[in-house]
């Protein structure tokens, strides 16, 4: 969950993006050659970020807050509607959806809209010359919480989608905000959204629905309501500007060397609410040039259970003038990947192979939590990120593991280092 978008550091490739550390140099500069292959890539930056989350969130605020910020500094800005409401207001009802049929046919219809839109402003930004926010009200796996499994594979086989395509491979990011009725019940009304009609109970059951949902993405954040909603408000803020490269005192997450046994794994279903298994490769590639192209790397992520399933993507480190970095990411295609591993792989560095495990669990005080475990494939190094809510968050270790010691902004764990050990 922790990988593209864009975020600057002062270490290397992958501390950068898992510790979201930004550099503290105003605004993003538009890239209009890259060192490596610059015919192939845009030539400005472009981010899809979805704004999800239960009834009674703060979407509809966050959005125009969000929408003014970066307009503000020079970023086109375009919202996808929410295609749903869309259908709503148009006179579709929950009594349509009794029949399960009528569900896949419902939501088949609903992710062709959703994909449709968004589809259409991306087509429309690219007359823009500034970088883009292209912000979904929504966006394709929030259906999944609103379906029986078997009704939403049903659904993904009628429209020959995958998960991982409509999950991975769309957005750069996925901001999730808690609804009210999960920490600040007394501020939970159905009066934002006409068409609503959850009752507390529901929207938290949907809220956590939706969590899992989008579980797995290389750049999901929550956003809870451990604070008052304008103070929520500003975390999102500091969200999107790491986001897009923006000044930010957002630190994503804290790194710890962890104690793994086969066990723990193993364990993890039971612990967990929800757990996610994904292979990573990452391959980096030569500079051309000095030292001031910076790093590169492409990346190969899958779920073990649909190896045949692909998302691809490319990250730049470049340093600039200041002593920070400025990390950017992107999602590239498989034709994109070959060509860079063929022409461009450096071969003083070895294939990093990672094994993730992405996990949802709730701690004493029944508030979910989040972290990863990376296990380095050749290399006997076990890692635990534990992901942070805000900037003065210091989140939480599971009980159910051990750690030996932290290694946060430590660049020797970083895959970026790993890379250049020796071949065994």
């Amino acid at each position: 969950r922790f990988d593209m978008a864009t975020a600057a550091s002062t270490e290397g490739a992958e501390a950068a993006a898992m510790e979201g550390r930004v550099a503290e140099s105003p605004g993003v500069k538009e890239v209009t050659r890259h060192p490596l292959f610059d015919e192939q890539l845009p030539s400005k930056p472009v981010y899809r970020i979805v704004i999800t989350g239960g009834p009674c969130a703060g979407k509809t605020t966050s959005m125009a807050r969000i929408t003014d910020f970066l307009r503000s500094r020079g970023f086109r800005v375009f919202v996808v509607p929410e295609a749903a409401t869309m259908l709503w207001k148009g006179g579709a009802t929950p009594d349509d959806l009794a029949e399960a049929e009528n569900r896949i046919m419902f939501q088949e219809k609903l992710i062709g809209l959703q994909m449709t839109l968004e589809e259409s402003f991306a087509a429309i930004s690219d007359m823009s010359a500034d970088p883009v926010v292209i912000m979904a009200d929504r966006g394709c796996m929030d259906g999944w919480a609103y379906m029986e499994s078997s009704e939403w594979d049903l659904m993904l086989k009628k429209i020959n989608k995958s998960e991982l395509e409509l999950r991975d491979t769309r957005y750069n990011a996925v901001i999730h905000l808690v609804t009210a009725a999960l920490g600040a019940e007394p501020h939970y009304s159905k009066t934002s959204n006409e068409t609503r009609y959850e009752p507390p109970e529901q929207a938290r059951e949907v809220d956590v629905k939706l969590q899992k949902a989008w579980m797995g993405h290389p750049k999901q954040y929550v956003i809870d309501n451990r604070s008052n909603f304008e103070e929520k408000l500003s975390r999102v803020i500091d969200v999107v500007a790491q986001l897009v490269g923006l000044p930010s005192t957002f630190r994503r997450c804290r790194k710890f060397v962890l104690k793994l046994a086969d066990s723990d794994l193993a364990g993890l279903q039971e612990h967990c609410q929800t757990v996610k298994e994904f292979s990573v490769e990452k391959i980096y590639l030569s500079p051309s040039g000095d030292a001031t192209n910076g790093t590169h790397f492409v990346r190969r992520r899958w779920s073990p259970e649909a190896p045949n399933l692909v998302a691809f993507g490319l990250t730049s480190q470049i340093p600039l003038e200041s002593g920070e970095v400025e990390e950017t990411k992107q999602i590239v295609t498989e034709h994109l990947y070959n060509h860079l591993v063929v022409n461009h792989k450096d071969p003083k560095r070895i294939l990093v192979k990672q094994s993730r495990w992405c996990c949802m669990w709730e701690d004493a005080d029944k508030v979910l939590q989040y972290f990863e475990i990376h296990k380095y494939n050749g290399e006997s190094l076990d890692l635990l990120y534990v992901q942070l809510s805000d900037a003065t968050s210091t989140g939480k270790i599971p009980p159910f593991l051990s750690v030996t010691e932290e290694v946060t902004g430590m660049a020797k764990y970083s895959a970026n280092q790993l890379s250049l050990a020796l071949p065994t």
